[in-house]
């Protein structure tokens, strides 16, 4: 596709990126909101999330601060186009120290989520974004889709009186 195509695409979309405010959602929002589209970040802020409002600098993004496990997601989602969930508890140690908040914010608001999506904007794309963390420690850099899957909380393969169920480890494309 064209920059001019690109640009078609998204001019005037109604674009919302859950944890718009970190690293990855910022640069997603600026991206969009350069190609027309009606950006809104929802980013709870949290101090220690890498979360910062002069991420957004110089974009044309309207943000909300809010929690993605609390705040009113109707008015925010009600006519979308599309939606790139970022919003995440990204850190390894973070989900071993409370994991309560972990599944809260990572499992029970992604659900949320998509409900309010079903109901606000039904026709609307979700984009859910994953994590590094996927694939472990890295073997060579930078990691690629090819990389090995070795999560840190996952079982090795070879390990003896696996219970069923338990997240293995595996190899991508497998």
């Amino acid at each position: 596709m064209t920059d001019a195509g690109r640009a078609a695409h998204w001019r005037g979309k109604r674009v919302l990126v859950t944890g718009g405010a970190g690293f990855l959602g910022s640069a997603l929002c600026h991206a969009l909101a350069g190609l027309g589209a009606r950006v809104t970040a929802l980013d709870a802020m949290f101090e220690d999330g890498g979360a910062n409002i002069a991420n957004l600098e110089g974009a044309s993004v309207l943000l909300v601060r809010g929690d993605i496990r609390d705040v009113e997601l109707h008015s925010l989602c009600q006519g979308v186009d599309v939606v790139f969930n970022m919003a995440a508890q990204t850190s390894h140690m973070g989900g071993q120290k409370d994991p309560v908040a972990d599944i809260a914010i990572n499992a029970v608001s992604q659900v949320r989520l998509i409900q309010v999506m079903r109901e606000a904007a039904p026709k609307a794309t979700v984009v859910h974004a994953s994590t590094r963390q996927f694939y472990g420690r890295p073997t060579d850099l930078p990691v690629d889709e090819l990389h090995p899957v070795n999560p840190p909380d996952a079982v090795p393969d070879t390990a003896p009186d696996v219970p069923p169920g338990a997240p293995r480890r595996a190899v991508a494309g497998e």
